[in-house]
């Protein structure tokens, strides 16, 4: 059944890319059809975020926000904890070779691309230097993200937990910046504007699902990586999803897509925990604007990569 509403779909982007949209909209009756028969609710869902991307595409209708907003009315540890079960590799594959990386230093700066809103890393991070070093740290750090809210009351509170676990570490200096680069223009330009403040200070460079972007502007890529070499960091760590997601084919786009969302919804299906109700509404509204992303969007605009499969 998986199989047939695929290449239904694909039938339909097809119709959409030869103009025929009588086809296409004849083609989405039958996937509606076809998708409320013998098909689970996980698997329904995806079809229909596909058919919503497909439509989107056709009619160049696009949401507003490229990134998942931050509810401002959730704490800071639902947020932190909701999309764990996506993120925890990057902190097991990243703190010990950034902790080997500075031994000895202490004075560390990070410089932090990312548009996760994860930062306990941040805080085990933290407590993880000061084990290492000691006493006298004092610790740096450069968030570079898209604004993920329109309030910034999200902010206000991690600001005050990470200021608050440093006192308790007894850092001798503690500094938090945001950097707000909304778009690919925006993230370069931040990083132009990076400087090494001292000559003992650590620079470490963390890259989390955001180095990507920077192939959708010419040039922005080497822009951004001489910069960096001219900070002379310790280590750059770059966690990245594996897909080659650049073929301006849309068929193509769909067929490699399809197979790896649908093994995301079917786990999510599997997860029968209570408490990961709520995570899963949040998981599913991100999915849905990825496939948006995936299929709808072109040129600058396409930015969402995934793994393959």
């Amino acid at each position: 059944m998986t199989t047939l509403l695929l290449n239904k779909l694909l039938d339909s982007a097809k119709a959409i890319e030869d103009g025929d949209l009588n086809l296409a909209d004849s083609i989405f009756k039958e996937i509606k059809y076809i998708n409320d028969a013998d098909t689970s609710t996980e698997t329904r869902k995806l079809v229909r975020f596909y058919a919503e991307a497909l439509v989107r595409r056709l009619y160049k209708l696009y949401p507003r926000n490229c990134t998942p907003l931050v509810p401002s009315t959730d704490s800071y540890y639902v947020r932190c904890w909701r999309f764990l079960p996506f993120v925890w590799f990057i902190e097991k594959s990243c703190r010990h070779s950034i902790l080997d990386a500075v031994v000895g230093k202490k004075k560390v700066h990070l410089i932090n691309f990312s548009n996760i809103e994860f930062d306990l890393m941040i805080r085990d991070l933290m407590r993880d230097l000061v084990k290492q070093v000691g006493s006298g740290l004092s610790f740096q750090v450069t968030n570079i993200r898209p604004k993920l809210s329109h309030k910034e009351d999200y902010l206000q509170e991690m600001d005050r937990e990470l200021t608050a676990e440093a006192k308790t570490l007894l850092l001798t200096d503690f500094k938090l910046n945001h950097v707000f680069a909304n778009t690919v223009a925006g993230l370069v330009e931040s990083t132009l504007n990076l400087k090494r403040e001292s000559e003992d200070e650590a620079i470490v460079v963390k890259w989390e699902f955001e180095l990507h972007k920077l192939i959708l502007l010419p040039g922005a890529l080497e822009k951004v990586l001489s910069k960096l070499k001219d900070l002379r960091p310790e280590i750059m760590v770059i966690v990245e999803k594996e897909a080659n997601h650049n073929n301006p084919d849309i068929l193509d786009r769909v067929a490699q897509s399809f197979p790896y969302y649908s093994s995301v919804f079917d786990s999510i299906e599997k997860d029968t925990i209570e408490i990961y109700f709520e995570n899963k509404i949040s998981w599913e509204i991100d999915f849905r604007r990825q496939i948006t992303n995936v299929v709808a969007r072109e040129d600058t605009e396409h930015a969402e990569r995934h793994e393959t499969c």
